[in-house]
């Protein structure tokens, strides 16, 4: 019997003023993955000024954010420490609009809630 996780994705809107709200769409919303596959997270959004992305993750069992991998620009992406280790995580940024994580080797301590976000260049 293969162990299978869950992984939920969610529409966040982050604000770059009072009342320019920025839609950033992630698919897929939801995905069940086997254990030791992979899986590719996308994220896309319509403002060309959000130049910077972000990846988070939340596990289960806490309400803190860890911050996986960011992108300043098209073509730069960077993982974060500690998650830098081993080839599992790998964002990739082809485009300002257009982002993806993608994360290898899955197992049980994957499992989360992973969010993108944007914001403006600072």
């Amino acid at each position: 019997m293969k162990t299978r996780f869950f992984y939920s994705l969610t529409f966040l809107q982050f604000y770059t003023a009072a009342s320019d709200g920025v839609n950033i769409v992630q698919e897929p919303k939801i995905s069940f993955v086997d254990q030791s596959s992979s899986v590719i997270l996308n994220c896309r959004h319509e403002k060309s000024d959000q130049t910077r992305m972000f990846w988070y993750r939340q596990r289960q069992d806490t309400q803190d954010l860890e911050l996986l991998a960011f992108s300043v620009g098209k073509d730069n992406a960077k993982i974060e420490p500690p998650f830098d280790k081993a080839d599992k995580y790998i964002m990739t940024r082809p485009e300002v609009l257009k982002g993806t994580l993608q994360i290898e080797k899955l197992e049980a301590a994957d499992s989360a809630l992973y969010y993108c976000a944007t914001s403006l260049t600072q």
